[in-house]
């Protein structure tokens, strides 16, 4: 991928809260620069759907393990109910489970979502 990769970067803080930022990232170096803004060195990346659409959610996949970590989404499935502490980049998924840039509305859609008590469902 060499396209610009729009997202949301979800900023968990212990002290803080979470927020939530625009953030593009460049499509040619995207494992760096998400190793980066997430500020860890193992990712996990899980599609979820939300509104009809579905949506990759890219985590720290050790968050759990670090000392008070900070819950910032629980992702539920048939398959599994999985807790995201620390830092996640949000984008879409096309049809061919391709990254792409979140649309105007995705951004509405996925802060409320979160403002929700972070709830993502796949069925």
């Amino acid at each position: 991928m060499n396209k610009p990769l729009k997202g949301i970067l979800v900023v968990a803080d212990y002290d803080k809260g979470t927020t939530l930022q625009k953030l593009e990232l460049d499509g040619s170096k995207f494992l760096s620069e998400a190793y980066h803004h997430l500020n860890c060195s193992t990712i996990t990346i899980i599609t979820r759907a939300l509104g009809g659409k579905y949506f990759t959610i890219v985590a720290d996949d050790e968050g759990l393990l670090v000392n008070d970590p900070v819950i910032s989404a629980r992702a539920f499935s048939p398959r599994s109910d999985e807790v995201l502490c620390g830092n996640l980049f949000i984008c879409q998924t096309d049809d061919n489970g391709e990254l792409k840039s979140l649309e105007p509305n995705d951004y509405k859609l996925i802060n409320l979502c979160l403002a929700g008590n972070c709830l993502w469902y796949d069925f």
